[in-house]
């Protein structure tokens, strides 16, 4: 067997890292992560080994698993990790936020995994029972991502909270940190979810200072006056005290919140932050997709059907890699050689040639070849 080396460097390496060198050539030319990768697959796309040590339900669809990574993992509140699980014998790869202040003593990471009807990795990581994820199994995480959706330094005087559904998980990680830095007073808590059956943290959120959940298909808590009712509402705001022009704010869940969340910030949209956790819909117009993908690096090609261009990838027996879905984790991110495509979220186009784009965001616009 013929054992490649890399080069020598100028500079003499470490023991450690000269070992490494050797093994990375006895192993060409997988290496040595391609082997150790085989052997524990979980852990192969994020590169982080972490064991699941308890699985806590938080509602009938939902459960917080309690990770602890292979090393320790320093984030800020609101960044989201991308989670790798085997399921049916498959890598799957979802985005999921961190909902635990980063100040814990442990070293153990918290996410929340709301089940998704028909969801692959939401039914194994929050079904629970036999079919899904057990106490002591493996996952692959990946370094904590994300600089927009962050609580920022230094901290607000005065924030709001705005969350839906299972948007509410970053949310937690920012009101427990302010809470355990001494700030919890400055926090307003705004949260909306269906049925107090569906609400995630509902026990915590009644013992917070100052925050107000809104049912949407029963009646609201602690208002009093029912001043809260029904979807979010310029009229919410004012009830409980916050003024949108002076006040900092996070707002997360499904795209029609964000969207009225926005519009009542829109004289002061530097004071607001968005994440949605719901996948945007590709849009369809009355004329017939036109023109052709190609898929210069496997030289496949396939007729544009109008979905975003991961859709239609792996339509054509492509494996890009992905998380999210959703335009967040950016791990589907894929060089453009030419052509057009709308970003869905946005409905901008972007034609610039040699340019990085999302697959899971972006709607080809005639013809289209990618770096895949």
């Amino acid at each position: 067997m013929t054992t490649l080396l890399p080069r020598a460097s100028r500079a003499l390496p470490s023991a450690r890292r000269l070992q490494r060198l050797v093994l990375n050539g006895l192993t060409y030319p997988h290496g040595v992560d391609g082997y150790r990768d085989a052997y524990r697959p979980a852990a192969s796309a994020g590169r982080i080994h972490a064991t699941v040590e308890a699985i806590v339900p938080q509602t009938p669809r939902a459960h917080t698993l309690l990770l602890r990574p292979e090393t320790p993992i320093a984030f800020a509140p609101g960044q989201h990790l991308l989670v790798t699980c085997q399921v049916d014998g498959a890598r799957q790869t979802r985005c999921y936020s961190l909902c635990d202040t980063p100040r814990r003593d442990d070293g153990r990471l918290e996410i929340t995994v709301a089940h998704i009807p028909d969801g692959l990795v939401s039914s194994h990581l929050a079904g629970g029972g036999r079919a899904g994820i057990r106490v002591g199994d493996a996952v692959g995480i990946s370094a904590p991502q994300g600089s927009d959706f962050v609580l920022p330094l230094p901290r607000p005087e005065r924030l709001l909270l705005i969350g839906g559904g299972s948007g509410v998980t970053p949310l937690r990680s920012m009101w427990r940190t302010m809470r355990a830095e001494g700030l919890g007073d400055r926090v307003t808590v705004l949260y909306y979810a269906r049925t107090s059956t569906d609400a995630l943290f509902l026990d915590e959120l009644t013992e917070l200072p100052d925050a107000h959940v809104v049912l949407t298909r029963e009646d609201g808590h602690d208002t009093g006056d029912g001043a809260l009712a029904g979807r979010f509402a310029p009229a919410h705001l004012a009830a409980i005290g916050i003024d949108p022009t002076t006040t900092d704010a996070f707002a997360c869940g499904p795209p029609g919140l964000i969207d009225a969340v926005r519009t009542a910030w829109a004289t002061a949209p530097d004071r607001l932050r968005t994440e949605s956790f719901a996948p945007p819909v590709a849009p369809v117009g009355d004329d017939m997709p036109e023109g052709m993908l190609t898929f210069a690096r496997t030289g496949r090609s396939a007729h544009n059907d109008g979905a975003t261009l991961l859709d239609q990838a792996e339509a054509a027996g492509l494996t890009p890699e992905s998380g999210c879905r959703m335009g967040i984790c950016h791990s589907c991110t894929t060089t453009k050689h030419a052509g057009a495509v709308r970003d869905i979220r946005t409905g901008e186009i972007d034609e610039r040639e040699g340019c990085e784009v999302q697959l899971c965001i972006s709607q080809p616009v005639g013809n289209v070849s990618l770096d895949l």
